[in-house]
């Protein structure tokens, strides 16, 4: 196998890859056509910052595997186009949020007591302990927006100094099992309440450009801003605005719209507010760690198809109460059904209620579209699905609720046309409980008939009559009511009918329609 390594890794990390593979490729911050030209036979590349790895190089890379970053996130990596061709992009989250949640906090402590003016009139030689009066922390509030592996180390340390910890973040949901040590607000409470708020969010559509003057107007007379997060997250010269007004007491930020920042940008160069040059991960403990942590991540994927750690591919957690595993194949399923019954949709949206709603729900969505598409006879992975999808113009989403309607835990697919729920009995056995209202106890596995009828004496019998004569099992039957004068079939057969005899059943009294399923 063929490693590519494109910025200059740690030596332990190096020496890793080096012993394991006969082809390493060192190369340091190369351009373009270079790393074009030594990835066009590599099965894996790893970057740390440094190097982009865009559209044209994954292209141009017919045998990539797997991309690495060491470090976390992927603002220098085009994950969709990566997504698109199947390759796996790692990152590691974890290691480095311990060093930038401590600099949250340096961040944090150096705006409240003035610690920029302060060195400074040492320097100067000046002694003026009464223009620095700052803000003493302890017994304040602080509330952080993204409560990841950052935000929640960060909420660790502010509880440990006697903040009170509010935090926001729309994905997040505590387990049951959970001692949460943030309150999990709104965010215009968090902003009403708190007179520290530290970002630790990526950018993604939601975020990019979120702390603007609007914002800044809602956040607490006299609050302080830390930005660990990403640095479009926050309008830069809204920031500068609301510094200037009074509104805010100080900021600190490591991460800016614009990197590298120049001198003469006008958050460097401002009083008030306490820059480091992106330097969150920048402690020898984690720049070693997230080089070891990336070359295992990669040597595990190569080597037996081991996924940790990955941006476009959730790994699902099975240290939970529910069989996650077991929904996740059970709303590929419905995603299938609903596919086959409503080809023309233009939107998919999955439902999550119960006990499901507060696990990560990545890998049932990324499964979902995966289902969807397959049951159209196109090619499609769980890391490309979604972007497929999108291509195509088929929208889907995401709800959430923390009970379900009839069960503890359900899922729900729906289009156009077609509202198909579903359910674990036991937490093992899945069945389809409600097609468009009808409630209803299905197996959805092989092949299956499934049509419409007006509630009429003798359908069943008709159609147990005809499949008997083509020599078609039927291996189960379910039927579904909703109180009208309609209602539905499900009938799992051994054996596929062929099209002149889906058209006879068609043709049978008080059948409405008919379609059969096959579900793999």
């Amino acid at each position: 196998m063929k490693i590519v390594v494109c910025d200059r890794l740690e030596a332990k990390a190096t020496r890793k890859l080096q012993e394991k593979y006969d082809q390493v490729v060192l190369l340091e911050s190369p351009d373009r056509q270079t790393i074009i030209e030594h990835s066009a036979d590599a099965d894996a590349i790893i970057v740390r910052s440094h190097t982009v790895i865009d559209r044209t190089i994954i292209e141009n890379s017919p045998r990539l595997r797997v991309l690495g970053r060491a470090g976390s996130g992927s603002y220098n990596i085009d994950v969709e186009a990566a997504s698109k061709r199947g390759i796996v992009v790692l990152h590691t989250p974890f290691i480095s949020s311990t060093s930038t949640a401590e600099l949250a906090i340096a961040l944090l402590i150096g705006a409240a007591r003035k610690l920029k003016e302060a060195t400074a009139d040492m320097a100067g030689g000046k002694w003026d302990r009464g223009a620095l009066n700052g803000l003493e922390l302890s017994g304040q509030t602080v509330g952080i927006i993204g409560y990841g592996n950052i935000g929640r180390k960060v909420a660790a340390i502010t509880k440990a100094i006697g903040m009170e910890v509010l935090a926001y973040d729309p994905y997040v949901r505590y387990q049951q099992t959970e001692s949460p040590v943030a309150d999990l607000v709104s965010l215009d409470e968090l902003l009403t309440r708190s007179t520290a708020v530290i970002v630790c969010c990526p950018r993604t559509p939601e975020t990019a450009g979120m702390f603007n003057a609007a914002l800044f107007a809602r956040m607490r007379a006299g609050s302080l801003l830390v930005n660990v997060g990403h640095g479009q997250v926050v309008v830069e010269k809204d920031l500068i605005a609301a510094l200037d007004s009074g509104h805010l007491f100080g900021a600190g930020l490591d991460v800016f719209e614009e990197e590298p920042t120049r001198r003469e940008t006008a958050v460097v160069q401002h009083p008030r507010v306490y820059t480091t040059p992106h330097i969150g991960a920048a402690t020898m403990k984690a720049q070693e760690g997230v080089c070891t942590d990336i070359v295992d991540k990669v040597i595990g994927f190569l080597d037996n198809g081991y996924i940790s750690g990955s941006i476009n591919l959730p790994v699902v957690d099975e240290n939970t109460e529910v069989n996650i595993q077991g929904y996740i194949e059970l709303a590929g399923k419905l995603a299938s059904m609903v596919s086959q019954l409503d080809p023309a949709t233009t939107r998919l949206c999955l439902q999550v209620n119960g006990k499901l709603a507060y696990s990560d729900t990545g890998a049932l969505e990324n499964r979902v579209a995966r289902e969807f598409l397959l049951a159209r006879r196109q090619e499609a992975s769980d890391i490309n699905a979604r972007f497929l999808l999108d291509d195509q113009g088929i929208s889907i989403s995401l709800g959430k609720a923390d009970q379900g309607s009839a069960f503890v835990n359900e899922v729900e697919v729906a289009t156009d046309n077609y509202s198909l729920k579903g359910t674990l009995l036991a937490d093992k056995f899945p069945r389809i409980v409600e097609v468009n209202e009808y409630k209803i106890e299905a197996v959805p596995q092989g092949t299956m008939l499934f049509f419409r009828n007006y509630d009429r004496p003798g359908v069943i019998g008709s159609l147990g009559r005809l499949l008997g004569e083509k020599n078609i099992n039927v291996a189960n039957m379910r039927l579904g009511f909703r109180g009208d004068d309609e209602a539905i079939a499900m009938v799992n057969i051994d054996t596929a009918v062929d099209a002149a005899t889906l058209q006879e059943i068609t043709r049978l009294d008080n059948i409405i329609d008919c379609f059969q399923l096959e579900f793999t």
